[in-house]
């Protein structure tokens, strides 16, 4: 289950790492961009109907900011964080 999210400048910001990561992009890296926060993963199918009627019957939109961009190395089952790069606003 996935939340989508609406960010001014986020597509930008993607698009423009994407161009410069381009030749080291997999065929799951090149796939539309979709923001989302991802609620639950791999949950079994009666779990997760249940928490999205759950959550979905009192979800209200909230405003948050992101701080700045993690990178990740993946190591064929787990991932290793690389780098933090901080967000600059203006």
């Amino acid at each position: 289950m996935a939340v989508e999210v609406e960010a001014e400048g986020l597509g930008s910001l993607q698009a423009s790492l994407a161009r410069s990561f381009e030749a080291w992009l997999t065929p799951q890296d090149r796939q539309p961009f979709r923001p989302h926060v991802t609620v639950m993963n791999k949950a079994p199918p009666e779990e997760a109907a249940r928490a999205f009627a759950e959550l979905g019957a009192h979800w209200e939109p909230w405003h948050g900011q992101g701080e700045s961009l993690l990178l990740w190395r993946y190591l064929g089952g787990p991932w290793e964080e690389v780098g933090r790069f901080p967000l600059s606003v203006g």
